[in-house]
């Protein structure tokens, strides 16, 4: 059987399906090449946007915050929406004296921020209240997060400011009576470095002075690890009295003891005179703080 050859009009819309083909797998080669460049552009860039990250977090960790901050700006200025480069950059501004509250009040309330970020930051805009000396939205600040934190380390120094807002606002134990007794119970989680870092005052006591009334802390910490447990909770005042000469001694190391001494005549006076009461796990009990027979801190 003859096989019939192609016309001039068949000839031609076969060269044109073939010449279709090529500028289709051409277009494809273009497009697939296209987009590998974008994926090399973009990873070299982020791994440039993490270099200057990592630049950024190791000049905070000098306390050079001057040159953190302005790498920070710089790396906003590539990536505005990177939010740790957000967070050191109001970490490092709150540090050189500049107001980032807004800044730490957007990244507590973003909900596209990590929990590690956001839990950070609100840890952070706690203290910038405390520094302006506002303490009830610290405390709401610190209260949300030792409630809802997973890092251990905020665990601790949130608990910790608590119990500094508690010591120094007598409303705030009255209206959180069971907050209270939750924070009293992470005292032994507490170092010095800890509390000096959580202090409400940023003017602190000499070491030398805070190191002598350590071997009292440690009879105390004995105390209310092995020893109250086992006879219960006598004390009917608030703070207890062990607490209380845990606060003293680490506010004024050996003077501590005055306070110690102070307290425990005026016990039975305090429970006659009935002020300030607060029922707490079914008995009652009375406040009396520190803060008010701060002698040294009054005669100042």
């Amino acid at each position: 059987m003859m096989v019939q050859p192609h016309t001039n009009g068949q000839n031609r819309m076969v060269q044109t399906g073939i010449r279709l083909r090529y500028r289709k797998k051409g277009g494809f080669i273009c497009m697939a090449t296209l987009i590998l460049m974008t994926g090399l552009i973009l990873t070299n860039v982020q791994a440039d946007n993490r270099k200057m990250l990592e630049f950024a977090m190791s000049l905070f960790k000098e306390n050079n915050f001057r040159s953190c901050r302005i790498e920070c700006l710089r790396t906003l200025s590539e990536n505005p929406l990177d939010k740790q480069v957000q967070f050191y950059l109001a970490l490092s501004e709150r540090r050189i004296g500049i107001d980032s509250t807004e800044s730490f009040i957007s990244l507590c309330s973003d909900k596209e921020v990590s929990y590690q970020i956001k839990d950070m930051a609100c840890y952070e805009l706690s203290r910038a209240y405390i520094d302006k000396k506002k303490y009830f939205p610290a405390f709401e600040v610190l209260k949300q997060l030792f409630i809802d934190t997973k890092l251990p380390s905020l665990f601790i120094r949130s608990s910790c400011s608590l119990s500094h807002l508690f010591d120094h606002e007598i409303k705030l134990t009255t209206n959180n009576p069971e907050l209270y007794c939750q924070v009293d119970s992470c005292f032994s989680l507490w170092s010095d470095q800890i509390i000096e870092e959580t202090s409400l005052n940023s003017q602190h006591n000499k070491k030398s002075v805070l190191w002598s009334g350590l071997p009292a802390q440690w009879v105390i910490l004995l105390y209310q690890t092995q020893i109250g447990p086992a006879i219960g909770q006598r004390c009917s005042l608030l703070p207890s009295c062990s607490r209380y000469a845990q606060q003293a001694l680490k506010k004024y190391g050996i003077w501590g003891i005055g306070f110690i001494g102070d307290r425990m005549i005026r016990e039975p006076d305090v429970v006659a005179q009935k002020l300030k009461p607060e029922i707490i796990d079914g008995r009652v009990k009375y406040h009396d703080p520190l803060n008010e027979h701060d002698f040294i801190n009054n005669y100042k």
